[in-house]
C-alpha cells in the first residue's frame, strides 16, 4: 500500500488548506472521525473515513455508497487517531502522516504523541514504519537510534525529549551542538535549538521525541 495521511479533528484554516492539499498528493487519505472537517473544506474526497462518526453528524457527510467507511462503535477502548494508525500499521505502510491541525484538548494531544511509539514497538518485526504528527508549523517524529539530517533548514526550531529512560545526543549545524551528551528523561536541556547551518543533523542514542518547528513543514 502507498503512503497513508491521516486527518485528525481541528481547526482547518484557509490559508492552510493548499499546504495539506500538496502533503496530500500520492498518498492514500484517511478522515479520521472528525478529521472529514478538512476534505470537507478543501473540496476533496478521502479515500476513507473512519472512526464511530459521531464528529459528522449532521454536517453533510458523505454516505457509505459514496466513499469507504469503516465505522466502530463509539463505546471502544483506542481514539479514533489510534484506529486510524492502526489500519495503516495493518497495511504495512511505510510513511504514515498523522495531520493534527492544531493542539486542541492537551490529553488528546499528548495521547496523539505517544502514537508515535508504535512504530518500534515490535522488536521481532522488521517493519519500521516512519510516522510523524504534523501541523503547518511543525512535525513530530520518533528516533530510536537513528540519525536524521535536516538540509536547508536554517532558522527552524529542533527540540530533543527522551521517552524512555536515558539519552545520548550528538548534534550539528545547530546554535548548540553535542558530541554524545546525556539527558535523562525529565530534563529539558534538549529543547528549543536552532538550526544555523544549510547541513544540520542529529543522532539519539535510545528513544525521543523530536520536535521540528518550521515555517514550510514538507
Amino acid at each position: 500500500m502507498k503512503d497513508c495521511i491521516i486527518f485528525l479533528r481541528g481547526v482547518y484554516r484557509t490559508r492552510d488548506l493548499d499546504h495539506y492539499r500538496r502533503l496530500c498528493r500520492g498518498k492514500f487519505t484517511i478522515a479520521a472521525n472528525g478529521g472529514y472537517a478538512f476534505f470537507a473544506k478543501a473540496g476533496i474526497t478521502p479515500d476513507l473515513i473512519i472512526g464511530d462518526l459521531d464528529s459528522l453528524r449532521g454536517k453533510g457527510a458523505p454516505k457509505p455508497k459514496e466513499i469507504q467507511v469503516v465505522v466502530h462503535p463509539a463505546e471502544k477502548d483506542a481514539t479514533d487517531a489510534e484506529i486510524a494508525l492502526d489500519y495503516c500499521l495493518n497495511q504495512r505502510v511505510k510513511k504514515i502522516d498523522i495531520v493534527q491541525p492544531s493542539t486542541g484538548e492537551p490529553d488528546h494531544f499528548a495521547g496523539n504523541l505517544m502514537l508515535l511509539t508504535r512504530s518500534v514497538q515490535s522488536r521481532r518485526s522488521r517493519y519500521r514504519p516512519s510516522v510523524r504528527l504534523l501541523s503547518r508549523s511543525h512535525e513530530v517524529f520518533l528516533l530510536k537510534d537513528q540519525t536524521r539530517v535536516f538540509r536547508d533548514s536554517i532558522g527552524d526550531l529542533i527540540s530533543v525529549l527522551p521517552v524512555s529512560g536515558n539519552i545520548r545526543l550528538s548534534c550539528s549545524g545547530m546554535e548548540y551542538t553535542a558530541d554524545c551528551r546525556t539527558i535523562r528523561r525529565g530534563r529539558t536541556i534538549g529543547l528549543r535549538n536552532r538550526i544555523c547551518a544549510r547541513l544540520a543533523r542529529i543522532e539519539v542514542e535510545g528513544q525521543a521525541l523530536v520536535f521540528h518547528g518550521s515555517a514550510n513543514v514538507r
